[in-house]
């Protein structure tokens, strides 16, 4: 009798020790994640290829970035794509836009949202928009959920 009941004991702290473990690594969810903002500013190069339609473009590689980013002279920055993923948004906005806040969140191993907030002033002319984020590394076949919204201001 006492042996079932060490053994049940030991099963119990086992469980627990594993599950402590887990949220000590940082694996609760849904949880911010970290990005910097990529730009092309200070360099002699451009996007290219951007459809503007809301749409993620997600670039892993030194060749897939190739066909976005156009250089009449020098490069672009370098990007570590064995720790970073690029993300890239883009459209039009009604009016001018004045400001563009982004939020990237995960909310299991493999799946996201990246969030974006257009304010634009209202004009008689349109105006493109783009986010270009660098995020830790995302595991090829994560699901990326994007919503757009564009908010009219007064000002």
């Amino acid at each position: 009798m006492k042996t079932i009941l060490f053994k049940t004991i030991a099963i119990v702290l086992l469980v627990a020790g594993a599950m402590a473990c887990k949220k000590e690594k940082g694996d609760t969810f849904p949880q911010e994640v970290p990005f910097t903002e990529y730009s092309l500013t200070d360099t002699y190069c451009q996007w290219q290829n951007l459809n503007y339609d809301k749409k993620l473009i997600i670039i892993d590689s030194l060749a897939a970035l190739d066909e976005y980013v156009s250089c009449t002279e020098g490069t672009f920055p370098e990007i570590d794509f064995s720790k970073n993923t690029l993300l890239i948004v883009s459209g039009i906005g009604a009016g001018n836009v004045i400001s563009i806040h982004t939020t990237f969140i995960q909310y299991a191993a493999a799946q996201y949202e990246l969030s974006v907030i257009v304010r634009t002033r209202m004009l008689i002319i349109t105006e493109s928009w783009r986010i270009s984020i660098l995020a830790p590394k995302i595991p090829n076949g994560a699901a990326i959920n994007v919503t757009v919204e564009s908010v009219l201001s007064n000002n």
